[in-house]
């Protein structure tokens, strides 16, 4: 039996884990648009200054969440059609933040 994903199994994952990631952020990340790029980047336009606050406020748990659940390699954080912010998700040589519960 062959195991092959179609390009609509891959953009249903995809979506899947973008949803499962706004659960754990869901006050911000319900009031912003989302793309993840085929370099594995995680754009996130703002569309209130309040966002990008909390985005960088959560900053550690959420680069390492987007990295568990999504596998995204970079975040990029703009508003107002500017990037504000952006970092790499995974540090090989860091101790995971406390996971939420």
């Amino acid at each position: 039996m062959s195991f092959e994903l179609t390009t609509d199994d891959l953009f249903c994952l995809e979506k899947l884990r973008l949803e499962r990631l706004c659960q754990f952020f869901a006050e911000p990340l319900n009031q912003a648009l989302m793309h993840l790029d085929d370099k594995r980047t995680l754009t996130i336009h703002c569309p209130h200054s309040w966002i990008v606050d909390q985005l960088l406020n959560d900053i550690d748990q959420f680069r390492w969440s987007s990295w568990v659940i999504v596998g995204v390699r970079e975040i990029s954080i703009c508003y107002a059609q500017e990037e504000i912010f952006r970092i790499t998700t995974h540090q090989p040589h860091r101790r995971s933040p406390q996971v939420r519960t």
